[in-house]
């Protein structure tokens, strides 16, 4: 349909430009007495016809050019041609079309036997300086937009180059799929790290990938309702050794919308598993050392306390990081935390507490009461070390749906983003070495186990330099 509107416009465009020119010859015969014969009319036909379908031909072509070249530019600094140049070319173009016009009519004169005179040249003169103009305005245009397209391919393509160097340059192991989810960008740190060569992982999607790499189904990990989440596993490599690898997808964004390809980070996560393991090893070692001798300290120091009123806050400490080491261990080598339930109502846990904003206090708690009130202690513990120059500490309860939410917010420096995410893991304490607050980093990770143990889940928000907000929920055991 579109090529044959094109084609009527054409020869509309073709019949205009010959009666343009008929007319105008017509006149000139009249003006210098020259007889009106056919042959006398063919190169203005020729001519006219011509001429505009070469205009409308060109004005297409630089419209559709013109479009491509916007959609392919957009913010690209490319280079523009010199005017100076261009009015030259402009000249030239105009003298062309007059010489050209010129020609044609002196051979048209010679063959119907019209006399050779400057004005029988007024016209060819004038319509072919006219003509020249306006191809010449197509034909610099066109010349224009084709340099255009050409820097924008090469200023893209070495765009398209310099990101890929940076992709493919990372730390972490990455994979990109197309929209089909099928791989078309890998870099050497993910072909190592799962020890697949690029045959082996272009042109095939995430899960057969993986599960070539693992042995393991990776059937449901890659689809789009899990995508944003976190993966586990371990590789046996070709020498026999186990390595862990860690991976996150995220979705490829095109101007707000998901495109359906995803990008895959990878790492090698067998060193940070084998730290872990050692921290394990060292507090089932340490609490299996020291657990003993402090029961006995902590016995004699209660004897002691009831003759002499001895202080023996110091030897508490001690047995409640051992106690705390016990339990952490314990999870941590697949066993659960031991929990002595018994159903309390919300307001229980503020007695010890400061009581703001303490709504819904009647909702019902299957809970042990011994490890909550530990939770409420380290969270508040939190928020005061990290109150140095004072500020107030809200505590929230709320029941929200089949849950209670209890919130501590501080007013104190607040915390990174690294930090906000990394705060429950064992032993990871903020700017340990110069803050000069005490503690070992097991407080938050010892509540984290012990909300989860009760069904509950517990996260952290922060703002740095204006304070931190964590909060954990509990299931409500009924509602009356």
């Amino acid at each position: 349909m579109k090529s044959v509107r094109e084609l009527i416009i054409m020869t509309a465009s073709f019949a205009l430009g010959s009666i343009i020119f008929i007319f105008l010859s017509y006149i000139q015969k009249n003006l210098i007495n020259i007889p009106h014969e056919l042959v006398g009319y063919v190169v203005p036909v020729l001519a006219g016809g011509i001429i505009a379908g070469v205009l409308y031909t060109l004005s297409l072509k630089i419209a559709r050019l013109s479009t491509h070249n916007q959609a392919l530019t957009g913010n690209a600094n490319l280079r523009h041609d010199n005017p100076t140049s261009s009015r030259t070319q402009l000249v030239i173009y105009i003298l062309l079309g007059m010489a050209l016009l010129a020609l044609f009519s002196t051979i048209q004169k010679s063959l119907a036997g019209y006399p050779i005179q400057f004005e029988g040249y007024i016209v060819p003169l004038i319509f072919g300086g006219i003509s020249g103009l306006f191809i010449g305005e197509l034909l610099i245009r066109n010349q224009t937009l084709l340099k255009q397209e050409r820097q924008a391919v090469v200023f893209w393509q070495q765009e398209k180059d310099k990101t890929l160097n940076i992709l493919t340059s990372i730390s972490d192991g990455l994979l990109v799929t197309d929209v089909n989810g099928r791989v078309e960008l890998v870099n050497e740190v993910a072909k190592q790290i799962l020890e697949l060569d690029s045959t082996a992982i272009k042109g095939h999607s995430l899960a057969a990938i993986f599960s070539r790499a693992t042995g393991n189904d990776y059937s449901h990990t890659f689809i789009p309702s899990k995508v944003g989440e976190t993966f586990q596993d371990t590789i046996i490599t070709k020498d026999g050794s186990t390595r862990t690898i860690k991976g996150s997808t995220s979705a490829v964004q095109s101007r707000q919308a998901n495109t359906g390809a995803i990008i895959v980070l990878l790492r090698d996560n067998t060193e940070e598993q084998r730290i872990e393991r050692m921290k394990s090893e060292f507090i089932s070692a340490a609490t299996h050392n020291l657990k003993t001798p402090i029961t006995t300290i902590t016995g004699y120091s209660e004897l002691l306390l009831s003759h002499n009123h001895i202080e023996q806050q110091q030897a508490w400490q001690l047995d409640k990081l051992i106690t705390s080491l016990v339990d952490i261990n314990h999870v941590d080598s697949g066993g659960e935390v031991q929990l002595i339930k018994e159903p309390f109502p919300a307001s229980i846990l503020f007695d010890s507490a400061l009581r703001f904003n303490i709504n819904d206090s009647s909702a019902l708690l299957f809970i042990d009461l011994s490890k909550m009130e530990l939770v409420l202690e380290n969270l508040l513990s939190n928020a005061f070390k990290f109150s140095p120059d004072g500020g107030l500490i809200r505590v929230s309860g709320e029941l929200t749906g089949l849950r209670y939410a209890i919130t501590i917010a501080d007013e104190g420096i607040g915390m990174s983003r690294e930090n906000c995410q990394r705060i429950f893991d064992k032993f990871y304490r903020i700017d340990g070495s110069n803050s000069g607050r005490h503690g070992i980093g097991l407080g938050l990770t010892l509540a984290k186990k012990l909300v989860e143990a009760h069904g509950g889940e517990i996260h952290a928000e922060s703002t740095l330099g204006k304070g931190s907000t964590l909060s954990f929920s509990l299931p409500v055991r009924n509602l009356n």
